[in-house]
């Protein structure tokens, strides 16, 4: 780690870490190995939709609402932080077995510590990843598929520190940026008009912090997220549900924050010929009576 300015301390760069760690954290609640490794990522649905067939078009876009509250380790400060943001995911399927996606995500949060207030903090998450998807599986009941790709990540940010009196004592803006590969799995289980297909996304990411003032900069070291969600898709009306429901993280001391995170998307969906409906055969017209024959009149 360098310093361009001697009033920036290390203990500073750390404060930052471990501020943006704690709420990353939280947010996602990802596999990480120590306070220094900060996850800025929010862990979006990662398939525009549950199957795909030959010609394809898929266009899901979608609104997300994410809170969090909790205690900081160590202080057992009260924490609260709360945001929402955008996705737009589209997808080409070439056949049956293989399509291609590409996915932009972006999430405004902010908050801190309150009662009393020593850091607040306000993050800007966009991230951008392509897709390779295998359709493994995809019958009237059930679709199965892997996806794998790339992860880019940029995620400006300013953290505000504060004195036990309540009186700000500093502020620094940073940038950060991250980037990997990323793979997982998807599998759907289709019911009358609903799809509920729960996925697994693991990410290898690492990158660099730069603070802009004071001039400092500082490397992430790799480290892996994984992380559990579900969609519950309401098919008639391509309307989907999603939510991270299992998260899992190294550091156990940040196990005590409650995490909501919700989306809400529509898909568009074209090029897909609608499907035929079944008209049954036509009935055969009863055969026409017959004639009577005539009867002889008497003479």
């Amino acid at each position: 780690m360098s310093h361009t300015n001697g009033n920036f301390t290390r203990k500073k760069i750390r404060t930052i870490f471990y501020a943006t760690f704690t709420i990353g954290l939280a947010l996602i609640t990802q596999s990480l190995h120590s306070a220094t490794q900060a996850n800025f990522s929010v862990s979006a649905p990662p398939l525009p939709w549950f199957e795909f067939e030959k010609g394809q078009w898929d266009l899901r876009l979608a609104g997300n609402y994410t809170s969090v509250s909790g205690k900081e380790s160590g202080t057992n400060k009260e924490v609260s932080v709360t945001g929402g943001g955008v996705s737009v995911v589209g997808r080409y399927a070439f056949n049956d077995y293989l399509a291609a996606d590409f996915g932009y995500y972006f999430v405004g949060i902010g908050g801190g510590t309150t009662a009393p207030k020593t850091f607040n903090i306000a993050l800007y998450m966009n991230t951008w990843n392509p897709n390779l998807e295998v359709q493994v599986i995809r019958n009237e009941r059930v679709s199965w598929i892997l996806f794998a790709g790339a992860l880019w990540s940029f995620t400006p940010g300013e953290l505000t520190t504060y004195s036990t009196s309540g009186v700000a004592t500093g502020s620094y803006g940073f940038n950060i940026y991250l980037s990997g590969p990323q793979f997982g799995t998807q599998l759907s289980i289709k019911a009358a008009d609903f799809a509920f297909s729960p996925f697994v996304l693991i990410q290898s990411l690492s990158g660099n912090f730069y603070v802009y003032y004071p001039s400092s900069t500082a490397s992430v070291p790799a480290f892996t997220m994984t992380s559990f969600g579900i969609d519950v898709t309401y098919v008639p009306w391509n309307i989907t549900l999603s939510s991270v429901i299992n998260q899992a993280s190294a550091a156990a001391q940040n196990s005590g924050y409650d995490t909501l995170y919700l989306a809400l998307s529509y898909d568009f969906r074209w090029g897909v010929a609608p499907k035929a409906e079944v008209t049954p055969p036509a009935e055969e017209p009863p055969p026409p009576p017959k004639r009577q024959p005539k009867a002889k009149a008497k003479r």
